[in-house]
C-alpha cells in the first residue's frame, strides 16, 4: 500500500488527537493505544520515504529496503493476533478482525512489489 501525502496527514492529526488521551502505560490491547501504533507506523514509513535521515536526498530510496520491516512487523502482528491470549484483556473481536486486515494487506501489497522486481 502505497501511503499517500493525504493518509499521512490524516496520520498526524490523528496522532496528535491520540496522544492526550492515551496513557503511556497504556496496555496494547488499547484501542486507542493500537491505533496510536499503526498511525505512528503509517508516519514513519512515510518519511522512511520522503524524509530519509543520514541519505543523499538525491539518492533514489530502495522501496524494497523501506517496506522490509513493516512487512516483517506485519507477519509477527498476525501471529501474535493469532495466538490465544492467556490474559482476559484480549481485543474485541471486531477490532482483532480490523488490524488482522490491515496486516494482511501490508504483506500482500509487500509480495505483489516484491515479485514484480
Amino acid at each position: 500500500m502505497e501511503i499517500t501525502e493525504a493518509m499521512y496527514e490524516f496520520a498526524l492529526a490523528r496522532i496528535e488527537e491520540l496522544l492526550p488521551i492515551t496513557p503511556d502505560c497504556a496496555p496494547e490491547e488499547n484501542k486507542n493505544a493500537a491505533e496510536l501504533d499503526i498511525v505512528s507506523s503509517i508516519v514513519e514509513e512515510y518519511e522512511k520515504i520522503h524524509y530519509p535521515i543520514g541519505t543523499d536526498v538525491n539518492e533514489e530510496p530502495n522501496l524494497m529496503d523501506i517496506t522490509k520491516p513493516l512487512y516483517d512487523l506485519a507477519q509477527e502482528r498476525i501471529k501474535e493476533l493469532l495466538t490465544p491470549s492467556s490474559t482476559d484483556c484480549s481485543p474485541k473481536d471486531e477490532f482483532k478482525k480490523a488490524e488482522l486486515d490491515i496486516m494482511h494487506n501490508i504483506i500482500e501489497k509487500y509480495e505483489l512489489r516484491h515479485t514484480l522486481v
